[in-house]
């Protein structure tokens, strides 16, 4: 693995155009050929300046002077003329293409920022493709701070980088050609130029080297912790007001905040403050070179129009060295949170192989030697299980907390890969070809904790489809059977109604119920209640139970619960006891033995 906290120029443009749609390469492409026109745009408003200038500072001669740098590389003989239309001229070619250049330098920084947005936007939503794709074993292990931080906040780097990788580009063709002229103008003063310019920014980049990779590191480290802090506090407000420690929270928001935005204040201040020295530079060399061409050639009269044009060039060069020196801070300040970004999107994505797998309608689920440890335990939560299920079978699944109830129904679903054994639905083993991922979408899943968003209540029950697309009669019929319709008609907004963030306006009795309207909505062919009814009174439990078996003949039900009562309804009971399978129990046993 690639340290990450080395910066790797090559590394970060080859991986980015790898991940790059095939519209934005194409829209770089274009890009190419405009920073291309712009140098040679550049090039050109300082070779128009030159004749102008002589023509201005001496308005008799009647025809340029041969011994005018560039003179013998551009042709600028429609110029010599005895008429007095030579400098209106030279006046309108000086103008149209000064015009050109700026209308050029604009679209390239308008399609600079544009382009690098896009690109941090495809970035974005790929990171979060990848993100929702990874498995449930990766989620329980990794903090969603870091998730959220790498998706939003380090994105956001990711495209100032983008941004400023383009800027460099611009730059650097900038640069080439407006050297290429002034090299052509005076070798000796472009190369005095060159050393100095040069040597100053070499010595700040080396000076700023560590200052940037620490910085860097403060930015990456520090987002994810602002992130998760944020997290904590809002997440646990009620009892931040009621133990009055919201203190706590603020001190350590305060200190990674403080940290984060001085490694911010420090990149820009790193990138911004040569352009300073850059101003008094500019004017002294200026001075300096006319004093040289005035002692060099103290006979000559074209040193006004090539001062001038070394002048313009140096106006114009000297910005272009500061964009690509800022580009390069901006650059290397990001570069951790850049590398991070590309290798999460380097991950290798595995999919299943792409057959016509339908569970819709199977007849028979058999569980076959199941075993499984979690990581960082030593004994296993599970150990040997075996049962079997046919198609509409209502089971239930009891036992003493810590038995393994949630984690077998985690690998029922597909959550978890077992260490042993096999889940056979029909003649397919769903651990083989990664068909847990077709099996889980026929699974509709009510846990004991709901997750409610701040929408309406039927974008909730219909969570994940687009608004204009839910079925408000299924939502209504789904409403029904889980006993939450009649308080949701009592409402002045009905099915509108905003149910706030995590459903903070609702009790815990109807978040649930909202819960088991969702997977009813679903239709799935497995309904799995994990805890579902737990916030509920008994005679409502009662209810939505019966209402499930009356309306659900077809579906296939396990229900996970420690009322005892909710089991009434089951075809039989899986009795779990220190993740073995202590009883199987048939509805009647059942019935007479716990109710």
């Amino acid at each position: 693995m690639r340290s990450k906290s080395k910066f790797n120029f090559i590394f970060i443009i080859v991986n980015i155009w790898k991940n790059l749609q095939p519209i934005r390469k194409k829209q770089l492409i274009f890009l190419l050929f405009l920073n291309i026109a712009s140098g040679i745009s550049e090039l050109f408003s300082l070779v128009v300046i030159m004749p102008f200038l002589e023509i201005l500072t001496s308005p008799g001669k009647e025809i340029l002077s041969d011994s005018l740098p560039l003179s013998n590389i551009f042709d600028f003989s429609f110029l010599d003329s005895s008429t007095n239309n030579r400098l209106l001229i030279s006046t309108i070619l000086v103008i149209k293409v000064v015009f050109i250049t700026s209308v050029i330098r604009i679209a390239n920084l308008y399609l600079n920022s544009r382009i690098s947005g896009l690109i941090g936007t495809d970035f974005s939503t790929s990171l979060f493709e990848v993100i929702l794709e990874k498995p449930y074993t990766w989620h329980i292990k990794n903090n969603s701070s870091s998730s959220i931080s790498t998706t939003t906040f380090q994105t956001d780097q990711m495209v100032t980088g983008i941004k400023a990788l383009l800027m460099a580009f611009t730059a650097i063709v900038v640069i080439f050609s407006i050297t290429v002229s002034l090299f052509l103008i005076s070798y000796k003063i472009t190369i005095f130029c060159i050393i100095i310019i040069g040597f100053i920014y070499l010595s700040m980049s080396i000076a700023t080297k560590k200052i940037l990779s620490k910085s860097s590191k403060w930015i990456t480290q520090n987002d994810k912790l602002r992130i998760k802090i944020l997290q904590e506090g809002i997440g646990n407000i009620r009892e931040v007001i009621l133990n009055s420690n919201g203190n706590y929270f603020i001190n350590r928001f305060h200190k990674a905040n403080r940290k984060t935005r001085l490694a911010n204040a420090n990149i820009q201040f790193l990138s911004t403050y040569p352009r300073f020295l850059l101003e008094s530079l500019s004017i002294m060399s200026i001075v300096l070179i006319a004093f040289y061409l005035q002692k060099s050639n103290p006979n000559e009269n074209n040193v006004l129009p090539v001062l001038g044009t070394l002048a313009l060039g140096m106006q114009r060069l000297l910005p272009s060295v500061q964009v690509f020196y800022s580009s390069y801070v901006s650059m290397k300040g990001n570069s951790i949170s850049i590398m991070n970004v590309l290798d999460k999107l380097n991950v290798p994505r595995v999919y299943a192989k792409r057959e016509n797998f339908n569970f819709n309608n199977f007849k028979s689920i058999e569980i076959k030697n199941l075993s499984y440890k979690y990581p960082l335990k030593s004994d296993n939560i599970l150990k040997n299980i075996n049962f079997s299920i046919n198609r509409g079978e209502k089971i239930g699944i009891i036992g003493p907390t810590g038995c393994g109830k949630t984690t077998l129904i985690n690998i029922f679903m597909g959550l978890l890969r077992p260490d042993l054994g096999d889940i056979i639905i029909d003649d397919k083993n769903i651990f083989e070809n990664k068909l847990e991922n077709y099996w889980s979408k026929y699974i509709s899943h009510v846990p004991q904790n709901i997750f409610l968003s701040d929408n309406s209540i039927s974008e909730n029950i219909a969570l994940g489809f687009p608004k204009d697309l839910i079925d408000l009669e299924k939502v209504k019929e789904a409403s029904k059977i889980a006993e939450i319709s009649t308080f949701i008609e009592d409402l002045s907004n009905k099915y509108d109604t905003v149910v706030g963030e995590r459903g903070i306006q609702l009790s815990g009795g109807q978040r649930q119920r909202i819960g088991i309207a969702r997977a009813l909505y679903k239709k799935s062919s497995l309904l799995i209640l994990d805890e579902a009814t737990s916030s509920l009174d008994t005679k409502t439990e009662q209810k939505v139970m019966h209402n499930i078996i009356n309306n659900t003949d077809d579906i296939t039900v396990i229900i996970v619960a420690h009322r005892l009562s909710t089991l009434e309804i089951c075809d039989k009971v899986i009795n779990l006891e220190k993740g073995q399978i202590k009883e199987v129990i048939p509805r009647k046993e059942f019935k007479e033995r716990f109710l």
